[in-house]
């Protein structure tokens, strides 16, 4: 391999290693939601913001026996993200679980109370 070659590869790697740096570092997540409750689900992406800050940043609608991915792509790496599913007219808060980057599988069920349970599905 010639010098010029070289030089060529490395001068390669360089700008690539600089504009993955000015980019900055982006993730997605995915929760792949799977409603067994035997009601309609509001499944939300949000945001972490603190304070009450949150950001609801993508959500989708699941009827019941149906499955939804519910997806956000390119987040910055210093967001927190969790997954929020409520049912409509629920009283009280959602059931939330944070999330890590890459894709979460879940499934939602009913207690005997009747309270959403959220229950995390291993991946194949």
């Amino acid at each position: 391999m010639g010098i010029r070659n070289q030089f060529g590869r490395a001068f390669g790697v360089a700008a690539a290693g600089l504009a993955l740096a000015l980019a900055g570092c982006k993730s997605g997540y995915v929760a792949d939601v799977r409603n067994d409750s035997g009601e309609p689900l509001y499944a939300q992406l949000v945001r972490a913001g603190g304070a009450g800050n949150n950001v609801v940043v993508a959500e989708e609608r699941i009827p019941p026996g149906d499955r939804r991915g519910v997806a956000k792509y390119a987040v910055p790496d210093e967001w927190a993200m969790f997954l929020s599913i409520d049912t409509p007219g629920k009283g009280g808060p959602p059931q939330q679980v944070n999330l890590t980057p890459g894709t979460t599988i879940v499934t939602v069920t009913k207690d005997a109370s009747g309270r959403l349970r959220i229950d995390w599905v291993p991946r194949p």
